[in-house]
Parts: C-alpha cells; structure tokens; sequence
C-alpha cells in the first residue's frame, strides 16, 4: 500500500517493482548504479520509500535497457544471434522467447539436459543459456560436455542456488555468465546485451593484439589472503589466484584472518561479508585500528547485495565487491583492478 507524508504518495520496493516490472534484484543492481539518488524517507525495515519521479526513473532505464538491447543486434539477416535455452520449466523457456525474439533473436527451448545437449551438437549457438537444477543431467554436466563439444561454447548459468556445490562445479568448467532467480525480461535482456558487447570487445581486442608488438604484458601479482566460511569458495579462489601467479592463503574466519594480519604482509584481502563469529562491521573496524593500510586493501565477497545493511555497509566504505556466484574472469578482474589501483 502507498504510503502519504506530507501530502506526498511514497511507494515500497515491492510495489515499485511491480508497477515497473523489474524483479528486485534488477531494482539494487540500478541503485548501485546510480539511477536513484539517495531516499529521503525508509520504512520501519529500513527499506526506502519512493516516490512518483523515483519509478518514472526506473521505468525511463527500463526503456533504455530495450533500446539498448536492440541497438546490439547485427543488421544482416545472416548474423542473427541463435540462443538456446535449457531448462525444466517451459514456462521460462517461453518467456526467454517472448522477451527476446520481438528484438531479433532466434531462440531455441530444451525442456531437458539430454535435450540441450543434442540440439548443441547439431547446430551453432552464440549464447546458451542452462538451468543449474535439472532432473537427470544437471546444468553443471550439462556445461562441462558443451564445452568439450566447443571449448568457446558462451554459457549463461540460470540458478536460484548461488553457493551450492553445483555452482562450484559449474565454475571449475570455466567463465559464463549468471542470471540469478527470480528474473525478469529486464534480466534477459541486460545479460544477453552483456554477451553482444563482450563478444564485440573481444573481436576488436583481438584484431588490436594482432598488429601490436607480442611484448608480454606485465600483470600485478600479490600476496592475498581469503576470509570465507565456505570451503567450496576458498577453494576456488585460491586455485584461481595461484593459478594466475598470485600466492594465496585461505582462512575461514575473521578471528584466524586477524591472527595472520599479526604474522604476515599481504597485499589484497577478499573477505566474506557473511561468516560466523566476528561480524563484517567488527572485523572492519578492528582492521581500520590496527591494520590501517590492509583495511584500505580489501575485496568483499557477498552473496546479499538486496538489503538495506549491506547496501549500505558497502556504499560506506567504498570498497569493490564479488558478487556471488561469480566466476574465475570476474574474480581475476576485481583482483587486478585492486592490486593495480595500489
């Protein structure tokens, strides 16, 4: 229900998702893009109150997101993008192509991961899109075959189960790109525009290597040191750091990630923002007392960006973040650009 203050109707996330037709995750990914300013009113919950310009915004980058969309796809009729989609639930398939065959796509629907798998090795797909959870062949395996079948195979992982063991399997395959349930058909378009104008950097960065000197170039390596609870996580990122010429230690919790701050120097921290013991908050503070210049030297790791705490915890401080589930080329991003910004 609105809400009146001072004669003026504010509106709740949930209500202007709903009248913009976003999902909320699409709602927080533009809050921390800027699309709003800051909410003059909250909720008991600390939820913000918006206003009638508020989801005039939302609804003007909704439009833009379209557009935007459609001005990636190519002119002739020969380079229309084929997408194929896997998964259990026709009722995404169908909405996969509703959402994107009105731009000009040509969209494919497998009800199954056996099904997927043969329509892969009959036809050329430039983006697939997987369901992780499936009956029988699970996305995982289902991603694993593709890219023995096409090692260059460009994957997106549908899931509703960031830190699952599945997941963790997924990104031992490889980079693909992650649309998280629930989603919208804002969702849709903003990842497979992700994938238009990734393919297109690649193609021009390729070209551009071809007629620049073959001088190696000089990456940052540093020591770094991993703060997270799940093992499947620190497992990943220290075979991706170390297999990128970084060294990488691991802890599970900020008590131990303290007690080695005491005994070593490193040059990145990537802490979890949700682990038992001591809070996020706590052991940040603790950092900024007693290893001031290592709390400047921090990457978080989150798998909640959506509440108000979070968001804000992460706005306060200024410092990048990965959001889960992510994969081996975003972490190896994050990681550059922090080490490169020392």
């Amino acid at each position: 229900m609105p809400v009146q203050i001072d004669n003026q109707t504010y509106y709740r996330t949930a209500e202007v998702c709903r009248m913009v037709g976003i999902s909320r995750s699409t709602f927080f990914r533009w809050l921390k893009d800027g699309v709003l300013g800051e909410a003059e009113y909250r909720d008991r919950r600390g939820w913000r109150l918006l206003t009638e310009d508020d989801v005039a915004k939302l609804k003007a980058e909704s439009s833009k997101v379209a557009i935007s969309s459609s001005q990636v796809l190519p002119k002739r009729k020969e380079m229309v993008p084929h997408i194929l989609v896997v998964d259990d639930d026709p009722f995404i398939g169908q909405l996969f192509k509703d959402s994107l065959e009105k731009h000009g796509y040509q969209v494919a629907t497998a009800l199954s991961g056996k099904d997927g798998l043969e329509l892969a090795a009959k036809k050329h797909f430039d983006l697939i899109f997987l369901d992780l959870v499936m009956p029988e062949l699970d996305g995982a395996e289902l991603f694993r075959r593709i890219k023995e079948m096409n090692h260059v195979a460009r994957v997106a992982i549908i899931t509703g189960y960031p830190n699952s063991d599945l997941m963790a399997k997924a990104m031992e395959q490889g980079p693909f790109l992650v649309m998280k349930k629930p989603f919208d058909i804002v969702d849709i378009l903003e990842t497979v525009r992700r994938f238009a104008i990734g393919s297109r950097r690649a193609k021009v960065g390729s070209r551009q290597s071809a007629v620049k000197s073959r001088r190696p170039r000089q990456k940052a390596t540093g020591n770094i040191l991993i703060v997270d609870d799940e093992p499947s996580i620190r497992s990943i990122l220290t075979r991706t750091l170390s297999n990128t010429g970084h060294q990488a230690q691991a802890v599970s919790n900020g008590k131990a990630a303290l007690i080695k701050l005491a005994e070593n120097v490193y040059d990145l921290l990537i802490v979890d923002l949700k682990m038992s013991g001591l809070s996020r908050r706590e052991l940040y503070e603790i950092m900024k007392k007693s290893h001031p210049n290592m709390a400047k030297r921090v990457v978080f790791i989150t798998g909640d960006v959506v509440t108000a705490d979070t968001h804000d915890f992460l706005v306060s401080t200024g410092k990048p973040y990965l959001s889960k589930p992510f994969n081996r080329r975003e972490i190896i991003d994050v990681i550059e650009k922090a080490l490169g910004g020392m």
